[in-house]
């Protein structure tokens, strides 16, 4: 829009009316209503911290001199970049999630039901080697406190789908 030779005022609230994230869209009205009180853009952007890093501001202040056209173009592309990479990132960590999340269900189960309850001797469980032991151990406690697992692998879901609403 800048390079059609709109004012970015005019771009600003355009942008704004179009944006569907309500949050951007309050971010875009607030920073197009210091613009029209005299602030420069990188000023107006410094405003939202949470929305802008020092490296977009800091680049829109370099290109008030002059320059704006190619500081935007390259801000623009860094962003897409960077977007493209965080997409990349989650859809390839989503096969090792899965994988893990299979492999504690399947533990769980085969030391919920598979691991004996009760020595096979007279002696008892303390003739068996320490690993024998631990294994029993943690098949007893998997077996008596598999509710906890339960509510703690949904309190994980839960807690990962908030953290990702967060706008920042």
């Amino acid at each position: 829009m800048i390079d059609a030779g709109l004012p970015l005022v005019q771009c600003l609230e355009i942008l704004g009316a179009n944006q569907e994230n309500a949050f951007f869209q309050k971010t875009l009205t607030s920073i197009r209503t210091t613009v029209e009180g005299g602030s420069t853009l990188a000023n107006a952007m410094r405003l939202h911290p949470k929305v802008f890093d020092d490296l977009a501001t800091n680049m829109i202040e370099a290109g008030e001199t002059g320059v704006s056209r190619l500081i935007l173009q390259r801000i623009a592309a860094y962003v897409e970049k960077a977007v493209k990479l965080k997409s990349a990132v989650k859809s390839a960590l989503i096969y090792p999630i899965a994988v893990v999340g299979i492999a504690i269900l399947v533990v769980g189960a085969l030391l919920s039901s598979s691991c004996p309850s009760s020595p096979t001797s007279s002696l008892g469980w303390a003739w068996h080697y320490l690993p024998t032991r631990i294994t029993v151990g943690l098949s007893k406690f998997v077996a008596n406190f598999w509710w906890f697992f339960m509510v703690g692998g949904v309190g994980v879901f839960v807690g990962i789908k908030q953290a990702c609403k967060i706008p920042e």
